[in-house]
């Protein structure tokens, strides 16, 4: 979702939508003039919703860590909640200039859905091998390398081996860009 200065939802994908659509606990509320809000099924939440987004849109807002605010929205269905990860944006932006531009960003996810990180795409954007894509993706979850290369039959310097030419090869540093970058990439699956 992108977030306009008055909290007003700029733009939904069509999983935001989806996942809203549903009014499992959060859903877009209409004011009748073409502009939404993100509305909590009780007040607690919506409180939390609003602190959040507060905090992303506060005129300090570039000094506020990205994605620091981070809830866990619960549903009224009783299935596991949502996770709702924002951050601000610069008033200058990929998305829009002026006024009207979104000046912060929100990502919703489902556990209750699984991601899927399509190999065929991962080969094609970064020129990774299949063992390299095997690897990229068994991180996102929070696993260690260790654990991945116990699972994969592989020695732990081997999965390190992979792990830096997955860095190279894609430009992050970190396990924790690399897991953000391949969470872009992915599609949830029911």
């Amino acid at each position: 979702l992108l977030i306009g200065e008055g909290r007003e939802v700029c733009f939904a994908n069509r999983a935001a939508q989806t996942l809203l659509g549903a009014g499992d606990g959060l859903r877009l509320r209409a004011d009748g003039l073409g502009r939404s809000w993100l509305h909590a099924a009780s007040p607690d939440a919506q409180r939390a919703v609003d602190a959040a987004l507060d905090a992303c849109l506060a005129p300090d807002k570039l000094d506020v860590p990205h994605f620091s605010q981070a809830l866990t929205m619960r549903r009224t269905s009783g299935r596991p909640g949502y996770t709702l990860q924002m951050s601000a944006l610069p008033r200058v932006n990929e998305f829009g200039t002026g006024p009207q531009s979104p000046q912060a960003i929100v990502f919703l996810s489902d556990p209750a859905r699984s991601l899927q990180v399509d190999e065929a795409l991962l080969r094609k954007l970064y020129g990774l091998t299949p063992a390299e894509c095997r690897l990229a993706v068994a991180l996102c979850p929070g696993e260690t390398v260790a654990s991945v290369s116990a699972q994969f039959g592989v020695s732990v310097n081997t999965a390190r081996c992979q792990l830096q030419s997955i860095f190279d090869k894609t430009g992050t540093r970190r396990q924790a860009q690399l897991v953000k970058l391949m969470l872009s990439l992915a599609s949830q699956e029911s």
